[in-house]
């Protein structure tokens, strides 16, 4: 779903809402950050360490059989301020963060996984943002700032803005950080071949700012605008940007005032549609668009491109794997919860009731008919006193409880 009300954004305002022009024709450097640490960071003492059995809450009941979930699968979750990885039968768990840097997650964003689920960015406000390794010790210092960074599509780069230039830093060089623009919320196109980012001039009207879109390639060659458009609040006025999972749209979300603007970027950035709506969700793996406006949920397929259609009334949850279904969040009560699975393709919704309460978070394990449910939430004032649940929306049989905590990621592990 789209970031709302972006981390980065609140950091970087001042120096991405200026007067000063953008930059328009950057080159390619090694300009390092001033604030950035230019080799890998060892932990001297291990990052794994063993967490005591997690025990559910007094109304847990979990009785699905721990052999019929599988084994190629771990789940990455927040409590007490740091990571921790677990298997799903809540077996073999262990601590990632050590002791000194601490979990404070990213504000309004969602924690940001590498692709090939090896690495997960940290923030902490005392040391800054870091890279950890979910796989063995190594840590790598990104910034002293709190910055949020983008993974390219292969897990081997990262793009972040910091103090309103962008750069490019590969794992494999990391004491080589590129500058590559002047801007800011930087996201990898699909194939790697292009960075869209924005950046802000003041518009006529003194209360607003207008944002421009543009392209780069990540070596900094190729700049190219692709479109610009006025948002009504100088101060406040925020932009979230997603590509489609095949690289031909680009989308822009803003919020004053709120609507989606979609370019298909293959063909000269040309603007297709602007559509109102506060949240948006691009299919990971599908033709679809969903947008959210807090009341209901409208769908369009792009590919070929058909007009939109409500969706059965319920708020936002998650992609199904197959980036063809969604699963939103439907009635609640104390003891129960609602999935409403709905197929894009047919417009067909099916109710699942889950005997768990409350839920906020869902996480879909790709190939499976498993999902990850939990009533704890990250955001800026982050709950992780609810239980994270596997639930088999296939089965009958009751949820299997996991562990406490927030759930962040369900990773693949083989």
């Amino acid at each position: 779903m789209k970031r709302i009300i972006v981390f980065i954004t609140l950091l970087l305002l001042a120096a991405c809402t200026s007067d000063v022009a953008p930059t328009l024709a950057p080159t390619a450097t090694t300009e390092p950050s001033a604030t950035s640490t230019s080799t890998p960071v060892l932990s001297a003492t291990p990052t794994l360490t063993a967490l005591p059995t997690p025990t559910a809450s007094p109304s847990a009941t979990p009785t699905v059989a721990a052999a019929l979930l599988p084994r190629n699968y771990r789940v990455l979750f927040a409590l007490d301020k740091h990571l921790w990885l677990t298997d799903l039968d809540a077996k073999n768990v262990q601590r990632i963060t050590p002791d000194n840097l601490i979990y404070e997650g990213f504000g309004f964003e969602q924690t940001n996984v590498s692709p090939d689920g090896r690495f997960v960015p940290i923030y902490n406000r005392a040391m800054g943002t870091w890279i950890l390794s979910l796989t063995d010790q190594a840590r790598f210092r990104v910034s002293r700032q709190g910055i949020y960074p983008q993974w390219a599509s292969d897990s081997q780069a990262i793009v972040y803005s910091e103090t309103g230039k962008i750069y490019v830093r590969e794992l494999a060089r990391w004491d080589q950080p590129r500058f590559i623009a002047t801007g800011w919320l930087p996201t990898w196109s699909p194939d790697r071949q292009w960075i869209a980012f924005v950046t802000s001039t003041p518009a006529a009207i003194s209360t607003a700012t207008v944002r421009h879109v543009h392209l780069i390639h990540p070596d900094g060659t190729g700049l190219q605008a692709i479109d610009s458009f006025q948002v009504g609040n100088r101060a406040s006025g925020s932009i979230d940007l997603q590509w489609s999972h095949d690289g031909h749209y680009l989308l822009a979300w803003g919020d004053k005032p709120q609507a989606v603007r979609l370019w298909r970027v293959d063909r000269a950035g040309n603007r297709l549609m602007v559509l109102p709506a506060i949240n948006m969700a691009l299919s990971p793996t599908g033709p679809f668009l969903v947008l959210d406006d807090h009341q209901q949920l409208r769908a369009i397929r792009l590919t070929p491109p058909l007009p939109e259609y409500t969706i059965q009334a319920g708020t936002w949850g998650t992609w199904v794997f197959d980036g063809n279904r969604i699963a939103s969040f439907g009635a609640n009560t104390e003891s129960k919860s609602t999935l409403i699975l709905t197929d894009l393709e047919t417009k067909q919704a099916t109710n699942v009731t889950l005997n768990v309460p409350s839920l906020y978070t869902i996480k879909w394990l790709r190939g499976t008919n498993l999902v990850l449910v939990s009533s704890s939430h990250e955001g800026p004032e982050p709950d992780d006193s609810g239980d994270i649940w596997i639930v088999n929306v296939n089965s009958p049989d009751p949820p299997h409880f996991i562990a406490k905590g927030i759930p962040i990621a369900a990773i693949m592990t083989k």
